[in-house]
């Protein structure tokens, strides 16, 4: 029995992290979490598990996108990976139709 989930074709997540971190720092806060974690360029980063594939990539912010399965259930669960290291961010996230955004996030919270 196959267990693996689908992915979509494209990116359906997208975020903006405000850290000092490098990005090898990024992706090792995802390893530590059982991620599968390598180099895709001379400068950028990938990980990846069951449900999703996410780049990293950019300087400052550094950006983080990729296809999610399950996005309504699964973007919380990479957010809480940048929220227990600290990391701020802004991401949103989209459904089957790119030009529309499912939920946008924020962490900190505005005030």
């Amino acid at each position: 029995m196959n267990d693996q989930v689908e992915l979509p074709d494209g990116s359906n997540f997208f975020a903006t992290l405000e850290t000092e971190l490098l990005k090898e720092q990024v992706a090792a806060l995802f390893a530590a979490k059982g991620w599968r974690s390598r180099k895709c360029s001379w400068v950028d980063f990938e990980v990846r598990n069951d449900w999703a594939e996410l780049v990293i990539d950019g300087t400052f912010p550094i950006l983080l996108h990729g296809p999610v399965a399950n996005i309504d259930q699964n973007a919380e669960f990479i957010l809480q990976t940048l929220r227990d290291a600290g990391v701020r961010y802004k991401a949103e996230s989209y459904g089957d139709d790119p030009a529309v955004i499912l939920r946008e996030f924020a962490w900190p919270h505005a005030s």
